[in-house]
């Protein structure tokens, strides 16, 4: 059984954390108590505030936990609400990342029908007479010319 925390914290309690070695970018950071690890009473699972609004759980060692003493408790709030911000804002971030993969899903699968749906010449599945306008519509004609082409039989033309 591992030694219990020298430090007396509560769930809720503002922290930060310090003096790691294996993780030092987590040095300085806040959290929020959480509980004391179960299986380690020497140890406290803090949520930890990242970059860009995220949020992580982590087990500290009750040594390396400083609690934020009430002279910081204006700048905590002040750096809560920041976070909170931060997290809102990288969610809106996701959510729309996500709808426009979403969205380009959407397409690449309606072009491969569409591409299924061509023949191997690239056009779609038509009768003559729908192919040949088609291939009208892409020439440069002006309109009396259109009309001289309509009337050649779709067989001669």
């Amino acid at each position: 059984k591992k030694k219990a925390s020298s430090i007396d914290l509560r769930v809720g309690q503002a922290v930060r954390v310090t003096g790691l070695k294996k993780a030092p970018h987590l040095n300085g950071k806040p959290g929020i108590v959480q509980r004391q690890n179960p299986t380690d009473s020497s140890r406290w699972e803090v949520e930890l505030r990242l970059e860009r609004g995220k949020l992580e759980v982590k087990s500290i060692k009750g040594d390396n936990i400083m609690v934020v003493r009430a002279s910081e408790a204006q700048a905590w709030k002040e750096l809560e609400v920041r976070h909170a911000e931060e997290r809102r804002k990288r969610e809106r971030e996701e959510r729309r990342w996500q709808e426009e993969e979403a969205k380009k899903k959407r397409m690449d699968e309606k072009r491969k029908e569409t591409e299924w749906s061509l023949r191997a010449d690239g056009f779609p599945d038509m009768d003559p007479s729908e192919r040949l306008e088609a291939e009208m519509s892409a020439l440069p004609l002006d309109d009396e010319a259109m009309m001289l082409l309509r009337r050649i039989r779709t067989e001669e033309a």
